[in-house]
This record gives C-alpha cells, structure tokens and sequence, in this order.
C-alpha cells in the first residue's frame, strides 16, 4: 500500500493565492492540514473547500511554533510542505510514490522555480529547499524565522540520507507586486533581530537579516550582516553561496569596486561553477568602465553554462545563457567591436524569444551604423509571421533605432485602412513626433484615451507637445 503523504500549510489571508496552491496537488497528497494563524479574509473557507483540516490559533510570533503546530496534526506517513504562494508542478510528481518507499531515505529537496521582478515580464531564480520529509514526532522546526528543519533531522539521526526528488515547485511570493503588497519587513526585522540578540554567532540569522534590508534599498545596513554573517558562516554552509551573491549584488549596488573584487575573485576560487559570481564580476566590470575584463567574463558565462541549481542555494538560469548573451554584446559595443555585438544581441534575442531588450540594443547599434534597409531586413528576420503586431512591434524599435520617419512609413498604411489599434496609434504618435510632424502627432494624442492603460504616457507625450508648439513669452515689449 502506498506511503500516505500529508499537505502542511500555515497560512495568514492568502485567499487570492491558497485555491491555485491546493488545486495543484489535488490527486497527488492524502491529506491537507492547514493552520490558520488568524485570517480576515475567506483563507479558511478555501481550505476548506478544498478538504483541509483546518485549526485556527493565534500568531505565535514564531513561524517554527506555527509549522510545528501543523506537523503534531499530520497523520501521513511523510510530510510535503508548501506555502500558499506557491504550486506543485503536477506532472513533476509522476515518481513520488517511488520516492515515499525507498527505505534508505529520510527526506528530500525540491526544485524551487521564484519567479522574481515584475509579474507581467518575470525571471526566475532557482534553488534547492528541503520540503519532503519522513514524519516522525521528534522531527520539528526551529527558528522563529525562516525555520528549518533538516538540522533537526540531521542532529536527531545523524548520518540520514537525503536525495533530489524531482518534484518541482513554483513560487510567486518573490514578485515585486507581491512583496509590496504583503509588507513583512518590520515583523521579519524584529524577529531576526532576536534571534540575533540570543545567539550573536547564528550566521544565517545575520544573512536573513540582511534579505530584509537588501530588499527594502537599506544597502550599507544588508552590507553590514552580510559581512557578519560571511565572518559567521562554516565552508560547508548550503546558504553560504547564496550568501555570497547576495553580499557581491550589495556592494555591487554601493559600487565598493575594490572590496566587491576581492570577495568575488576569493569566492570564484571557491566556488568555479557558480556562473552567477561570474556574471556578478562582468557586471561589476563593466560598470566600472572594464569592458574588456567584462567581455571576459561573459563568456565565461556561456562558457560554463546555467549554475548547477541542486549545488547552489540560488541561480539564476539567465546569467548563463540569454542575460551573459545580452551583457556580452553591451561590452563589445563599448568596445566598438560592432560585429560581434550584432551578434551577440542576435543570439540572446533567440535565447529567450518574446524577449525584447536584445532587440532594442541591436536597434539602437544598427540604428547608428546601417541604412535603413538593412536595419529593417535585419529585425524584420526575427518576426517571420510578419502579422499586424509584429509590425507594431518592429515599428517600435525603430524609435529606439532612432528612424522616426521609418517607424511612421510602416504603421501608415494601416491608419489609412482603419486598422490601427491603441498601441499601433501611439507608436505613430511618438514616431511622427520623432519626425517632426507635431499637429499630426498632437492629433492622436487628442483622441479619447479613458480606460486605455497606455493614457497616462499619452498625456505626457500631449504634454511635451504643446509646450514646444506654445510661443515664448517674456521680456518687455518695444
């Protein structure tokens, strides 16, 4: 008979997230046992919609309190845990009965997929978390925040196995709109913080901390824990790494050129694969006016490829394809090594298609060094369907080519045949304004624009308009 596998959740007004979350593993977990640490919103009824055993207690002020909570109500002979912010793969789990009746293992690793930056257009990073494991009553969490429990499990049964299991998650919670909207920042400060003042040498409390500050733009504060917890850290730390990115990307951000390229010149040697310490340094370089040392490590990027995500506690699948792409043409531009930048550019658009930045850096270069022919033919060729919006689309890119008239000569046609939508008109407006033609370009700013999400740039480009068409005033008349 099949292992019984239990859901664990905590969860606080998560309504919007829980119902994608438990649809996920509908048909793969036995049990979902879900602790309600005092929601405002219609979180409890979700879950138990979906056929949660729900208990409610109050925010104990400790999330290892809260977890551990939901763990003495499992009856499932292993545990899964996720969060309401994030969903299980459902065909990644196709193995996971193997997984739960192999009796040499204790716990696995899943592959976390944080899709990170702006919804509309987001990255991933990816990592490796512990969220499978046996359930056994001496197995709990510790830490008030971002609690673990393979530690336990490690210390209770020194010399367990544990194994990558393949089950992939996806996690939403990193977004930018997400984190804004949820404003943990002081309740996760405050907890670390003591945290810290009980145990001054836990290095991980210190990394945390620093999180907290990186993501609110408090810099020299993350700094600071993140040297405090670099000094803290063991060599054989799984965080240590991420710990290391994350202390680069800080002192990147303060621009401390000789400290960022002593600690990632120490750290490289340390860690040779970690492709994103490479692309850090490129981007240090650069930034720093080296753009032949930037080139270099670039195509280390390329070289190496996407970190290997099982070792590292965060990588980023970009810094060793389509991002190193991208940065290694930007170094040979500025290098003035024309040709190869095309191609670069060239190669990162088809790394990652649907992505446009590559194309805006190889219009702005052709736009400087190819006639107009050419510089249509060549972005022409990564639109084959050569649809209505694709044309939109390479019109655009003539701005940034800085081909006005070039833009206006393509949409044209469709205006004269009524076709043109509210995008299409506003790239007209911006390219006849390019163009010189202001009343033209005025007239489609003149349209009715409610209810479009493109009227707030429309007001702007009106407003620059009729301030350059208004008369000069001033002085004292004859």
């Amino acid at each position: 008979m099949p292992a019984r596998l239990s859901l664990c959740m905590i969860v606080r007004d998560e309504e919007k997230f829980l119902p994608r979350c438990l649809e996920s593993v509908r048909g793969i977990v036995d049990e979902i046992v879900v602790v309600d640490t005092g929601s405002q919103d219609g979180t409890v009824a979700v879950a138990r919609r979906f056929g949660a055993t729900v208990f409610e207690m109050p925010w104990p002020d400790d999330f290892s309190a809260a977890r551990n909570a939901a763990l003495e109500r499992a009856t499932g002979a292993w545990i899964l845990m996720l969060d309401a912010d994030e969903i299980l793969v459902p065909g990644s789990a196709a193995g996971l009965p193997a997984l739960l009746d192999d009796p040499e293992v204790e716990g696995y690793f899943v592959q976390m997929r944080h899709l990170v930056g702006s919804a509309t257009q987001p990255e991933v990073e990816e990592s490796a978390l512990f969220r499978l494991w046996r359930n056994r009553p001496e197995y709990r969490f510790a830490g008030e925040v971002h609690e673990q429990i393979l530690p336990t499990i490690l210390a209770r049964r020194p010399g367990s196995k544990t194994a990558h299991s393949g089950l992939q998650v996806v996690h939403y919670g990193y977004l930018r709109e997400v984190r804004a909207a949820r404003r943990k920042f002081e309740r996760n400060r405050r907890l670390l913080e003591k945290m810290i003042a009980r145990s001054p040498q836990d290095g991980f409390a210190h990394f945390n901390l620093g999180i907290e500050y990186y993501d609110q733009g408090l810099l020299e504060e993350a700094a600071a824990c993140f040297g405090a917890a670099l000094a803290r850290a063991r060599p054989g730390d799984v965080w240590r790494p991420k710990l290391v990115k994350a202390y680069a990307a800080t002192l990147l951000e303060r621009e401390e050129w000789p400290s960022l390229f002593r600690l990632l010149d120490e750290e490289i040697a340390r860690y040779p694969d970690y492709t994103d310490l490479h692309f850090l340094k490129g981007v240090a370089r650069a930034r720093a006016g080296q753009a032949e040392e930037a080139a270099a490590a670039f195509a280390r990027c390329l070289e190496l490829g996407s970190a290997p995500a099982l070792r590292y506690a965060s990588t980023d699948p970009g810094t060793g394809t389509y991002k190193a792409q991208l940065e290694l043409g930007a170094a040979l531009e500025a290098l003035g090594r024309h040709a190869e930048a095309r191609e670069a550019y060239r190669r990162a658009a088809q790394m990652r298609p649907g992505w446009h930045e590559p194309l805006k850096r190889l219009a702005a270069l052709l736009g400087r060094t190819a006639g107009d022919e050419e510089l249509l033919i060549e972005l022409r060729a990564f639109f084959p369907g050569w649809q209505y919006a694709d044309q939109v689309q390479v019109a655009t890119l003539l701005l940034h080519a800085r081909r006005p008239g070039l833009a206006v000569r393509l949409l044209e046609p469709f205006r004269q045949a009524g076709r043109l939508d509210r995008a299409g008109l506003f790239v007209l407006a911006r390219g006849l304004s390019g163009a010189g033609d202001r009343e033209g370009a005025l007239a489609i700013c003149r349209l009715d624009w409610t209810g479009s999400p493109l009227a707030p740039q429309v007001q702007r480009l009106r407003a620059e308009l009729e301030a350059q068409e208004a008369p000069a005033t001033g002085g004292e008349e004859a």
